[in-house]
């Protein structure tokens, strides 16, 4: 009886100090100075810090790097345009002749009324504006080519603020006659707003989306017949025809289409998500941190932000510190 009374003793003591919780956390006793409030374009910025914090976080100032958007940041960029760049490399096969204007097998196409079902009655049915001339091509089965940036802004601009359908269109042609089918590879797809959010001397464009977040789609003429060999990775589209069996199936040779479409591509209104400090502490640190060190690279008047905190797994505070920093050329 003994064992089990001081079992629920001990129970009970556990269960009422999980209620009182950890001790309360102070905030920090934190500061920081600049050594000087005006620097020249490449010196090395010493900020000094006094006190010490568990977490301490820097924002520079540059765009992309402001506490003031920390919770987010929604650019409204409508009429502003939009540009798109990628690489290419071209591996294997025969078919057609290699140029840096007139990919074989390859089409870049821009569609405003795609209407984002991804069948090949659906994509026959939009409209379709070719803009492969707008950029260059490997002609190398071991170097990426960079496409050069188009500007797609006309496009845009046949039907303002609705979005637009990047695709690009593989067509391989019977093999038997033609040679057998390239494999054009894709890498760095980018599509840029010609918004600048910067600042006279540090212009700043943002992405508004890349490969990874295109949500490329591939659609196949002859998924069953003659299945294309395309696929996706996060880094790759990889467009590539049948397979051609010259011996055991000489007969199915067709001319096929393989599509792979973004899709929806909004160019009016970007959300870029929270602008992100650098982390110059952490709480695994145990040294206390007296000094961080920065340099700019271009003029500008810079709102350097420090926020430091105390953290437990019940709460956390924090101290903002702002140091104002000019920067001359």
């Amino acid at each position: 009886m003994k064992f089990k009374f001081y079992n629920l003793l001990l129970v009970l003591l556990i269960l009422a100090s999980c209620e009182k919780g950890l001790p309360e956390i102070e905030a920090p006793d934190f500061n920081v100075t600049a050594t000087s409030a005006t620097y020249k374009v490449g010196d090395v910025v010493t900020f000094d810090i006094s006190g010490k914090a568990d977490i301490v976080s820097f924002y520079s100032g540059e765009p992309l790097k402001e506490y003031a958007y920390k919770s987010g940041r929604v650019v409204d960029a409508a009429n502003a345009g939009a540009e798109v760049s990628f690489r290419t490399i071209v591996v294997g096969g025969s078919q057609g002749t290699l140029s840096t204007t007139v990919p074989p097998h390859l089409s870049v196409m821009a569609s405003m009324d795609f209407n984002g079902e991804y069948n090949m009655t659906s994509i026959q049915s939009a409209t379709w504006t070719d803009i492969t001339s707008r950029f260059r091509y490997s002609v190398s089965p071991t170097v990426f080519a960079a496409s050069t940036v188009a500007d797609i802004s006309d496009i845009l601009a046949t039907v303002p603020g609705k979005p637009v359908y990047i695709a690009y269109k593989y067509v391989t042609r019977p093999q038997a006659i033609n040679g057998i089918a390239r494999n054009w590879q894709i890498q760095s797809f980018v599509v840029t707003s010609k918004k600048d959010i910067g600042t006279p001397e540090m212009p700043t464009i943002p992405t508004i989306t890349n490969l990874l977040n295109a949500g490329f789609r591939l659609v196949d003429q002859n998924p069953v017949s003659a299945p294309a060999r395309s696929s996706l990775t996060s880094t790759t589209l990889s467009l590539l025809g049948n397979l051609y069996r010259a011996v055991d199936d000489p007969g199915n040779d067709p001319l096929s289409e393989n599509w792979a479409i973004s899709k929806a591509i909004n160019t009016n209104t970007i959300d870029l998500g929270p602008d992100r400090p650098t982390a110059i502490k952490d709480q695994a640190t145990t040294v206390v941190l007296t000094e961080h060190t920065y340099t700019y690279t271009k003029p500008g008047v810079y709102k350097a932000v420090f926020v430091a905190s105390n953290n437990n797994v019940d709460e956390s505070k924090e101290v903002v510190k702002e140091v104002t920093i000019t920067i001359t050329p």
